[in-house]
């Protein structure tokens, strides 16, 4: 099964909405982040998630093509 590029996209937007600058800069780990470097830390966990769904998917995809 491939991932959806438009629902990969609503994703993004949903995650990069949720870890807005304003709420990581307010943890105590991330006071001092930058607006750089706030936009690479979404981009890195929007790769690992993607990467961990196409892992998921692609076991799955596996699995059916066993039976």
């Amino acid at each position: 099964m491939k991932l959806n590029p438009h629902r990969m996209e609503v994703v993004k937007e949903k995650l990069e909405k949720k870890l807005s600058y304003e709420y990581i800069t307010s943890t105590e780990k991330y006071k001092d982040l930058t607006r750089a470097e706030h936009k690479e830390l979404v981009k890195s966990i929007d790769s690992f998630c993607q990467i961990v769904l196409q892992s998921y998917f692609d076991q799955e995809s596996e699995q059916d093509e066993e039976i």
